[in-house]
């Protein structure tokens, strides 16, 4: 990371600063910035509410007036909706359990509650809560008497496969409540999933209520993996882990690497780890530290996600050609890089019964048509652009 605005935001994603921290935030305060690029990136990267919090504590007069007046605004609003948020899960969460669904709050308000001790210094988009998978309708028809409804989408015909039978997204207004059946989509094949994880929730305090997460240990396995699924591409999925660490130092990593190594997701961990250590100063064992660089993989990963935190221009990376690589670097297994492969490559979806509608006695034919689809996208789209290149 070569810019200061970079560092600076980097600097200021933990939910406390040291001497050293507020040493180097202070020396680049002092320097001449870009703060527009500062206040956009820093949203981009889910840090904005952590950096004009940090700022404010640490340097407010450095600051330039309209830059601090910005950031305050966009604080505030983030805190608001936050705070609303946090209302609402405690709510849905209480009438689920009404019902008897058995329910867990992901990321969102209670992510930052539990890691960083003030919910507003995380910023919530949406609420993402898991519901066992016998359960899932259950809870969306409660749901839509709340006014959560699915967006109408393509769908297959009965009895089509489809690759987004793990959740259900549901929308009222410019809220959205993601209802989990799984900790992860079946085309990454990591299955922290079970009756056991039900056996080992934690409690979080919102709002006067306890309400209920994932304990420490599988916590640290799903925010590894689901950085990992989104190739680490925003700042606060590293913090997020990084708070995980120094807010609980008696974590069972006995535990974290059993399960790791069962799961078949020992370089996902330490991938997340490394990033946590190398990026926000995580307390990392040594001999965790000594494991991953040990990896034949997880160094080179780690220093070209690092390298891509800030790359101009930066988005979210579409899957294709580049993602089935990426899965198969990730996991040490090659049962688990087979089963992602397998899966991104033939389990259809709503673009494949977009491409073409087939009755649903011929439902099955979507295993063939979609790796047709796949490759006329890629494949036939690099070959148009030679064509284009060479005339």
């Amino acid at each position: 990371m070569v810019r200061s605005e970079a560092a600076l935001i980097v600097q200021c994603a933990r939910a406390r600063l040291g001497e050293h921290e507020t040493a180097q935030v202070r020396a680049l305060v002092g320097q001449p910035l870009d703060w527009c690029w500062v206040a956009d990136a820093a949203r981009r990267h889910g840090a904005l509410p952590l950096l004009a919090h940090h700022l404010e504590a640490v340097c407010p007069g450095a600051v330039p007036s309209p830059a601090l007046r910005v950031l305050r605004e966009r604080r505030r609003r983030d805190a608001w909706r936050a705070l609303a948020l946090a209302a609402e899960l405690v709510r849905v969460l209480e009438a689920l359990a009404a019902r008897g669904v058995r329910a867990v709050a992901l990321k969102g308000p209670a992510l930052g509650a539990a890691l960083y001790g003030d919910l507003t210094l995380r910023p919530c988009r949406d609420l993402d809560v898991l519901v066992p998978e016998a359960q899932l309708p259950d809870a969306e028809r409660l749901l839509g008497t709340f006014g959560y409804l699915a967006k109408p989408s393509i769908v297959g015909p009965r009895g089509a496969p489809s690759a987004v039978e793990w959740e259900r997204v549901l929308w009222r207004e410019d809220d959205i409540v993601e209802l989990h059946a799984r900790l992860s989509p079946s085309d990454f094949a990591f299955g922290l999933d079970g009756e056991a994880l039900w056996d080992r929730l934690a409690r979080v305090r919102i709002g006067g209520r306890d309400v209920p997460t994932l304990g420490d240990e599988d916590l640290l396995l799903y925010l590894c993996a689901h950085g990992a699924r989104h190739r680490w591409w925003r700042l606060e999925w590293i913090a997020d882990v990084a708070e995980l660490v120094r807010s609980r130092p008696g974590l069972d990593w006995d535990a974290v690497l059993e399960r790791a190594t069962r799961l078949g997701g020992v370089r996902l961990v330490l991938l997340g780890l490394t990033l946590a250590a190398d990026v926000l100063d995580a307390p990392v064992g040594h001999a965790l530290r000594a494991r991953a660089r040990a990896d034949r993989v997880v160094p080179t990963l780690a220093a070209r996600m690092q390298e891509r935190l800030f790359e101009p221009g930066a988005t979210q990376p579409a899957h294709g050609p580049e993602w089935l690589r990426w899965c198969a670097g990730v996991r040490e297994r090659a049962r688990d890089q087979w089963r992602c492969a397998w899966r991104i490559v033939l389990r259809p979806g709503p673009a494949d019964w977009a491409w073409i509608r087939l009755p649903q006695r011929l439902a099955g034919l979507y295993y063939l048509t979609r790796p047709m689809r796949l490759g006329w996208k890629y494949l036939g789209g690099r070959t148009r652009a030679m064509t284009r290149q060479g005339s």
